[in-house]
């Protein structure tokens, strides 16, 4: 008997699924346009999860980034491979400033908002479609007194509560939101420029020039109080808690003398935990600290090598080279897969997939001159750069 011929539209659901899960991505994308049943299972969740594991900005970073914007998750994979074959929809300068700045920013991809710093004042601008940003501020608040540019913000932090800041003075300021609101500057926190902030609740850790590291309390009203200090033979370069827990900070020196230039200390009592072993060259300070998860985090600086470090064992489980031999300004990770690092020259940034010792995947550069990469965040679809003449998008989404 002759067999009976089964078009493939015909198929059960879960048959017509299964049989799904052998295409490729392109395939995929293909399968889409053919009709309203194609496209309703070839935009499956689950189909793209597997897929987007594969990619150096991780399925679990990609898919809940995507969920939150209102991101289809097949989307959201061709987002995330653009960032791994640097096909930029793209490059733009957002913001300008009128003078050189070393310029702190701060990305919320959900409330879509940038925070950026300027001179003594902290801004936030609205993330337009496209990845543009408002003319006119949302927020605008000085919070720091003096006119002249050593009083300049070197580092903030924004949450839900409040937002704090703190000067190449020494001094701390504060705007807390919501009911209670209320705005006050901590003068004398440090004696030296302040280099490195990090915020847990009202926990606030503080590093500064004159090798020393404090954490502080924000007080219910105005204020803070000191929990302890810890006293050092070099300068401190930079401060991070550990996330989700807050029961460890992670703080980097300046290599200069004897001591190592990573250390972890207890949030408790501030006593010192791990010494990472030492690999730095003299000098090569530690500039940036960026946590992938509770137990990880990642180290870069003047050295040029951004280092992967188990918190656990305290040793370095994998180092990422800036082919160049350029200093790291910058760094943060997407908490998955990806790594993208700052550089000090040519208005560079540089991915790596921290899966793989040295493998960078891209390099995204704009036409900026021999200007540093003073800060960075990005989310799925965006890559905001701070330079000293203003702020460079990178779009790797289609425009709306």
């Amino acid at each position: 008997r002759p067999r009976q011929q089964v078009h493939l539209l015909q198929l059960p659901d879960i048959i017509f699924y299964r049989l799904l899960r052998f295409l490729s991505p392109a395939q995929l994308r293909g399968l889409r346009l053919v009709c309203q049943r194609t496209k309703f299972f070839a935009e499956n969740n689950g189909l793209w999860r597997v897929r987007s594991a594969a990619l150096t900005l991780g399925s679990g970073q990609a898919l809940q980034e995507s969920a939150e914007i209102g991101m289809e998750a097949w989307r959201a994979y061709v987002v995330a491979e653009r960032w791994q074959k640097n096909r930029r929809e793209a490059t733009e300068t957002v913001w300008h400033f009128p003078k050189k700045q070393m310029a702190h920013m701060q990305l919320d991809y959900v409330a879509e908002r940038l925070w950026f710093s300027y001179e003594n004042s902290v801004v936030c601008h609205r993330v337009l479609p496209g990845g543009s940003i408002s003319q006119r501020p949302l927020f605008q608040r000085r919070l720091h007194s003096g006119s002249s540019p050593h009083s300049a913000i070197s580092s903030f932090v924004v949450t839900e509560d409040h937002l704090v800041s703190v000067s190449s003075t020494g001094s701390l300021g504060v705007v807390k939101f919501g009911l209670g609101a209320a705005s006050y500057e901590a003068e004398g926190v440090h004696t030296r420029e302040i280099t490195a902030l990090d915020c847990a609740g009202e926990l606030l850790v503080t590093a500064s020039k004159d090798k020393r590291a404090k954490l502080l309390r924000l007080l219910p009203g105005a204020g803070v109080r000191e929990e302890w200090t810890v006293e050092s033979t070099d300068r401190f370069w930079s401060a991070a808690f550990q996330p989700e827990v807050a029961t460890v900070v992670a703080l980097g020196s300046a290599c200069v003398e004897t001591e190592h230039p990573l250390q972890l200390h207890d949030v408790s009592t501030g006593r010192m935990i791990h010494n990472f072993e030492r690999s730095n060259l003299l000098g090569a300070g530690l500039l940036c600290i960026d946590w992938v998860n509770p137990n990880t985090l990642v180290a870069g600086g003047y050295e040029g090598i951004a280092r992967m470090y188990d918190a656990r064992s305290g040793r370095i489980v994998r180092s990422f080279y800036e082919p160049d031999d350029n200093c790291i300004y910058s760094l943060k990770t997407d908490k998955a897969y990806g790594l993208v690092i700052g550089c000090a020259n040519y208005a560079m940034s540089r991915l790596f997939d921290i899966r793989y010792c040295r493998k960078q995947v891209a390099t995204y550069s704009c036409k900026a001159g021999q200007t540093a990469v003073n800060s960075l965040d990005f989310s799925l679809e965006y890559l905001y750069m701070a330079l000293a003449r203003g702020i460079v998008l990178h779009r790797f989404a289609e425009p709306l």
